[in-house]
């Protein structure tokens, strides 16, 4: 569309190249460019771009990329959170082990039994 367009072009004076091939990437996949204008704005580097883009064609909720934008998390740690969301642990369950200070391996070891709790919870009898 025109916007998408527009919004593109004023990514290219922001963005590195790698970043901008994220940005197109899902602007052609249907991600909204008001989700799209938080990531970008957050200033993440290119890797936890492509962690956070990638959890959001997966299906992730606006809200679990409105919690990681502002954050300062690594690509790993990115990568852990996003994973948590999508195994539909909710943000009140993803913040009590989702914390900058926290690497990505004691953030997979917490999240682990949140999500076991949470298929036991679904599981039928």
């Amino acid at each position: 569309t025109v916007e998408e367009q527009r919004y593109l072009e004023e990514c290219k004076k922001k963005l590195d190249k790698e970043q901008l091939e994220i940005v197109t990437s899902a602007l052609e996949y249907g991600i909204p460019i008001k989700l799209l204008r938080k990531l970008v704005l957050s200033g993440q580097e290119a890797p936890t771009m492509r962690e956070i883009v990638s959890g959001m064609m997966a299906g992730m909720k606006d809200e679990a990329v409105e919690f990681l934008c502002p954050e300062s998390f690594q690509v790993y740690q990115v990568r852990e959170i996003v994973q948590a969301f999508l195994a539909d642990l909710t943000l009140e369950q993803v913040k009590t082990f989702a914390s900058p200070d926290i690497s990505a391996s004691q953030m997979q070891y917490r999240n682990l039994g949140k999500k076991t709790r949470n298929l036991n919870h679904w599981q039928v009898s």
